[in-house]
């Protein structure tokens, strides 16, 4: 067995890469202080925060409810309540008295109490007295039944109160947590960018004494040149699409126009590698063909340092590496022998 070794590639950072970390970097340090104050001020605050007692508030509301609901009942059957009729009847006897008094009175005046006269007039007061009577019980009875349904939405007024006190008095704290969380994503945003720039300047390769690929490609004939779903595709209207979704008529850039898909081929489970130039990163096989200075050749037959073809023009191939990754794969058929076309800004050959 040959022996093998791990390489350690590091980009350097590109001038516009170094610019958007530093400006990030202040970034951070100028909106870092804000944060913290709102945290602060939002923490403090809860200590302002109103507490209602809710189950003394409920249980005092639920009991006052079945209250009127028990003073409502008699209502419903037409009883008056004992404290309302008792002080309108005070009210009809006094009006009563005074009235049949001073006609009493006049009628003395006049020399006809024992007359028919007497009668007649009695009676009518009678009368007129038993109708505002009845007129004033409807009444009365609506007016109860309007009181109790007044005293109903009383009874909930002091929930209802203590409900926006609570939430007046938290609002101070919602919104300043609300706001730093808000300045924290952004936060977290720019940081994830730096980790983003960092993370992709650093990239392992393993090669062997057998060769770049090593016993990978121990069946290199019978691996199959193709790439994963999601590899964009630049079309012929300068548009890009995953090769995945490319259909049979659809057009697709080459390097002398464009050329037409008769087929699009699922080629089933593959390993994947990655390819990587100066401005391109591509995953693709082993036997995927790209154009060099010196023509074409399949991907396991090149080695880092060589130059491939690109949208720019050729590059230099920074590394290759086996991502042990196996991905169910496609290759397009094109209609003519211009058949180098662009994937993810790297020329590669279809069928």
């Amino acid at each position: 067995m040959g022996s093998s070794k791990t390489t350690v590639h590091e980009r350097e950072l590109t001038p516009e890469e170094r610019n958007l970390i530093a400006l990030q970097g202040r970034y951070l340090n100028s909106i870092q202080p804000s944060i913290d104050a709102l945290v602060n001020y939002g923490t403090n605050q809860i200590g302002n925060v109103v507490t209602p007692d809710w189950q003394k508030l409920y249980n005092d509301q639920t009991s006052e409810m079945q209250q009127i609901k028990n003073e409502f009942t008699p209502i419903s059957q037409g009883i008056l309540p004992d404290v309302f009729a008792n002080a309108k009847q005070s009210y009809f006897n006094r009006m009563y008295e005074n009235t049949m008094g001073k006609n009493l009175a006049n009628l003395a005046q006049r020399g006809v109490v024992d007359s028919s006269r007497f009668n007649t007039t009695t009676n009518d007061l009678q009368k007129n007295f038993a109708a505002q009577m009845s007129q004033d019980y409807d009444k009365n009875l609506q007016t109860s039944a309007a009181l109790m349904d007044q005293r109903m939405k009383y009874a909930s007024t002091p929930i209802e109160y203590a409900q926006k006190a609570h939430q007046a008095s938290f609002a101070p704290v919602q919104n300043s947590l609300s706001l730093a969380q808000g300045q924290s994503q952004s936060t977290d945003q720019a940081l994830k960018t730096q980790g983003q720039l960092n993370n992709d300047r650093t990239v392992m390769t393993q090669s062997s004494s057998g060769g770049f690929l090593g016993g990978a490609l121990s069946a290199a004939g019978s691996i199959i040149a193709c790439f994963p779903s999601y590899v964009m595709v630049e079309m012929a209207d300068g548009n890009e699409q995953a090769i995945g979704s490319i259909k049979e008529g659809y057009k697709v850039k080459t390097r002398n126009g464009y050329a037409t898909v008769s087929e699009n081929r699922n080629m089933g489970m593959q390993r994947i590698f990655l390819i990587v130039t100066h401005n391109h990163k591509l995953r693709t096989t082993a036997t995927e063909v790209f154009n060099t200075p010196d023509g074409r050749k399949e991907l396991f037959k090149l080695s880092e340092g060589d130059k491939i073809e690109t949208k720019e023009g050729f590059e230099r191939i920074e590394f290759i590496l086996d991502t042990d990754d196996n991905e169910e794969v496609f290759e397009l058929v094109l209609d003519t022998d211009d058949n180098m076309f662009l994937a993810e800004g790297i020329y590669a050959e279809s069928f």
